[in-house]
């Protein structure tokens, strides 16, 4: 290769291995990225020297000679160095392919904000009357016209704070309508959604999907926004049927979250205790009883 080939070989290695510092590349890739592409340039080298070496030489134990004025090349003594230095400097790029591709779907999927997160949200079955503390309670009341008009926001029950627990709706009505009127709707569900985190929340929308009827219902998505969730608070409300048509809900496994301190909203798990494979799916009966009348008409 001569003096000046084994310089450029050194100066190249050396850069490539400062590449390969400054990308921070894992440990077992870092040893064989250098260790190809030092191989990659003498290989390459040697090829290039082997074509266009300028001397003349003997047919038969040189790597050019001369045959009727012109210069022939000799295939298997030229194609060789070259079949390896190709394919040297193709294992590197393929390693270097490889690793950037590793990288780019870890910094894709590994999000350290999402991954530290811990929101939760559970949703258990509970019988009318609810139990509304001394601050109020927060409802959504299951009416299509309402939900399809608007698709986040609680129907407040407002309470007196000097007061203890305030059963709604008024018991005598819940009890009138389970057995008079045999109402099979006296039934709501309570959700939690529970910051379990460091990172406190400006906001936390939380999808419901909804489906209103039976057979091929159209799904409705549902966004209540829960608004400054500290670490470690919860926040409760409820979905309760207003109508005399059953529905379906399922809520998602994302939350779209804005983050105490930032501008920007993310999308981060919205976990949940895996107590059986069902806990994601509620079902609401049919009630004849309007329960809220928050919106004039279920038609």
């Amino acid at each position: 290769m001569g003096l000046w080939g084994w310089i450029v070989t050194a100066l190249t290695a050396g850069g490539t291995w400062i590449w390969v510092r400054l990308e921070r590349l894992a440990a077992p890739f870092q040893f064989i990225a250098v260790l190809f592409a030092v191989l990659a340039v003498i290989s390459t080298f040697l090829a290039l020297t082997r074509v266009f070496n300028p001397r003349s030489e003997v047919a038969g134990e040189g790597r050019l000679f001369l045959a009727g004025g012109g210069i022939y090349i000799k295939p298997r003594e030229v194609l060789r160095p070259r079949l390896i230095a190709t394919t040297i400097i193709a294992a590197t790029a393929t390693l270097i392919w490889l690793n950037a591709r590793q990288r780019a779907v870890v910094t894709a999927v590994v999000d350290p904000i999402a991954q530290g997160s811990a929101l939760f949200m559970e949703c258990n079955m509970t019988p009318l009357p609810l139990k509304v503390p001394p601050d109020g309670a927060y409802v959504i009341p299951l009416n299509k016209n309402r939900i399809a008009s608007q698709d986040w926001g609680f129907y407040e029950i407002y309470h007196d704070r000097t007061r203890g627990e305030m059963p709604w709706p008024n018991q005598d009505l819940v009890k009138k309508s389970a057995v008079r009127d045999r109402n099979p709707g006296v039934w709501a569900y309570e959700c939690r959604v529970s910051n379990h985190g460091n990172a406190g929340y400006l906001y936390v929308r939380v999808p419901i999907d909804l489906w209103f009827g039976e057979g091929k219902a159209t799904r409705i998505r549902y966004t209540p926004i829960v608004s400054a969730l500290d670490a470690g608070a919860e926040f409760v409300f409820y979905l309760i049927n207003d109508c005399n048509i059953q529905v379906a809900g399922v809520w998602q496994d994302k939350a779209r979250v804005q983050i105490v301190g930032t501008y920007e909203q993310r999308e981060i798990p919205l976990r949940r205790k895996f107590k059986n494979p069902y806990e994601q799916i509620m079902m609401f009966l049919p009630t004849t009883t309007r329960w809220v009348r928050e919106y004039p008409s279920c038609d």
